[in-house]
């Protein structure tokens, strides 16, 4: 079995792990604890007041989770902007939100740039690594890589350790990597927002516009992406 095989079959198997474990803890947690649970899940507002009056720091927990799941790409970015929206508001979430992901951001951006490539290699796959390096590398690369930030599904946060390995300056990353990653902060943030205070028609009407938004994206994407990131 070549490398290449021995890669997409670990995360093949990281993948389904994760994803069987998240649905026996959820089908236990149900059963278990279900009844405690429902009163919270039918009141936004109480399930708010209550994680608020945890004896954790909420905003440094979401601010030090924001930086970890940029940094540790398994781990769901959208859910985590959700969750800062809906505990702190679409102010303060997009706030924490936006510092939490530039930190991390910058930290896998110094990581890849220190560890180098070998380093990179094991646990992002050479052709991935030798794709998006020429690419950031090319004459198109400042507008190539924030359409690839900017882009539903682009893997950002590998993008941050590779461009690492590129002579990219590292201002420049940042600011690339800001405004692409923002218009999806503040989607993830403002439903999280508008889910806390009950306003579920504001939640339809953007999960709607999202829906055509993403439908646009797809009939465009070859154009798109040939136009941006084509040789």
């Amino acid at each position: 079995m070549n490398e290449k095989a021995k890669i997409s079959n670990s995360k093949l198997l990281l993948s389904g792990s994760g994803i069987i474990a998240i649905i026996g803890l959820s089908i236990y947690v149900s059963l278990v604890y279900g009844n405690d649970i429902l009163p919270y899940l039918k009141n936004p507002e109480l399930l708010r007041k209550y994680l608020l009056n945890l004896p954790v720091p909420v905003h440094l927990s979401l601010f030090l989770l924001q930086i970890l799941q940029v940094i540790i790409s398994p781990i769901p970015g959208e859910v985590v902007q959700t969750a800062g929206g809906f505990l702190l508001g679409k102010y303060w979430g997009l706030l924490f939100n936006i510092l939490g992901i530039a930190i991390g951001s910058a930290a896998s951006f110094y990581l890849g740039r220190f560890l180098g490539q070998p380093f990179l290699i094991r646990f992002i796959s050479e052709e991935k690594i030798s794709k998006f390096s020429r690419q950031i590398n090319s004459e198109k690369g400042f507008w190539g890589l924030l359409i690839l930030f900017l882009i539903p599904g682009a893997p950002k946060d590998i993008l941050s350790y590779i461009s690492g390995i590129t002579p990219l300056k590292f201002w420049h990353f940042i600011i690339i990597s800001t405004i692409g990653r923002f218009p999806g902060i503040f989607v993830t943030t403002y439903l999280g927002s508008q889910f806390a205070i009950g306003n579920y028609r504001g939640l339809i009407i953007v999960i709607v516009l999202l829906i055509i938004g993403f439908i646009f994206y797809l009939i465009f994407k070859k154009r798109i992406v040939n136009h941006f990131l084509g040789d």
